[in-house]
């Protein structure tokens, strides 16, 4: 019985539910995951590490394109990797810190040019970056270079493009000869991305602070100085009223266009048409005048929006200029124009003259120059 009793023992244990050989077996299937697993993480690692000295090599050389596209590879592969943020956290930092060194700064700006001539020199800017504290030209930089061109049916537009700054450190970008007047800007902007959310807003912020985005000037005047010109500005005083006293507005007007080579120019009188804002009974008296001798009308009116004295005794006017261009050979308006300018004098009139003669002689001049 003993035996048998020994044997039955044996049995069970060996055999029985929960035996040490079955929990032995479950021990081992629970463990082969987990260690592939820890190996692939090792394998991991060990290729971001290769990928990690890359990304050195490639900053210490100025190749921050190269840089970010390694860098996005390792993005790809640690983000879904908790135990692997640090690691990521350092990297980016890293990429962070040797961007932060990168400056752009203007080159070369163009003077004014006329519509039809192209410019004298190119538009460009020079990229450098520190390497082991010194300032170095940085080569291979992409910029989108975003400049002023013109549709094929003579409308304003802008063009986009993309330049790699050369061994010099140098963006350039020569512009097509202008076809029309106009004062704008070009462009020049980082083209550096990532897929990391973190480093793209990173680098979008230094170009909306202007530490990775520069705009140079970009001038062209008219190059119809000599269409023959009329000049019809009708002002009104402080209470609303016509002056058709005297033209002081389009007298303004009239001194820096005469200077600056506008010929033929001249003045005309269309008070109760100006006061009417019938922009088709201006134009039919306007040609029943002048005939086919003028073939463009500048015309508008002034109000004071507001005149008030502070409690140093001084005086603030506003003025709005409303303002049309015309071309009289086909009735179409071809440019208008809304200025709102306020000047301060030690009297009413001063204050008033004061905003009449620069809204006029200076902010709306310089907008016609670049815009006729």
């Amino acid at each position: 019985m003993s035996a048998h009793s020994g044997m039955a023992d044996v049995s069970l244990v060996k055999y029985g539910s929960g035996s040490i050989d079955d929990d032995s077996d479950s021990l081992n299937k629970a463990t082969a995951p987990a260690m592939m697993q820890k190996v692939k993480l090792d394998e991991l690692f060990a290729q971001v590490s290769i990928q990690e000295t890359d990304i050195d090599t490639k900053l210490s050389s100025g190749d921050f394109t190269g840089a970010l596209r390694t860098y996005d590879d390792i993005y790809a592969e640690l983000t879904a990797v908790p135990s692997a943020r640090d690691r990521l956290e350092n990297t980016r930092s890293k990429l962070t810190d040797a961007l932060n060194t990168v400056t752009m700064t203007p080159l070369t700006v163009p003077p004014a040019t006329t519509a039809g001539k192209a410019f004298k020199t190119a538009f460009s800017v020079n990229v450098s970056f520190i390497s082991k504290d010194e300032k170095v030209p940085l080569a291979g930089f992409p910029c989108t270079v975003v400049h002023p061109a013109v549709t094929e049916d003579g409308a304003k537009t802008v063009a986009t493009e993309t330049i790699m700054s050369d061994d010099t450190g140098c963006v350039s970008l020569s512009a097509p000869v202008p076809k029309r007047a106009e004062k704008t800007t070009v462009i020049f902007s980082s083209r550096l991305t990532s897929n990391d959310e973190i480093l793209q807003e990173f680098l979008s912020d230094k170009i909306n602070r202007g530490e990775f985005s520069i705009s140079l000037p970009y001038a062209v005047t008219a190059n119809t100085k000599h269409v023959s010109t009329v000049i019809s500005i009708l002002d009104f005083d402080k209470n609303g009223k016509a002056i058709t006293s005297s033209n002081v507005s389009a007298t303004n007007l009239l001194k820096p266009m005469v200077k600056n080579g506008f010929r033929p120019v001249g003045m005309a009188d269309f008070p109760k048409q100006l006061s009417s804002g019938d922009d088709t009974v201006l134009l039919k008296t306007a040609k029943a005048q002048f005939g086919t001798s003028v073939l463009r009308f500048i015309c508008g009116t002034t109000h004071i929006t507001s005149l008030t004295q502070d409690d140093a005794g001084l005086w603030h006017c506003t003025l709005s200029l409303d303002i049309a261009v015309w071309d009289l050979s086909d009735d179409k308006k071809t440019y208008s124009t809304v200025i709102i300018h306020t000047e301060t004098g030690k009297t009413e009139f001063a204050a008033i003259d004061a905003a009449r003669k620069k809204s006029t002689e200076e902010e709306l001049f310089e907008e016609l120059l670049y815009n006729l």
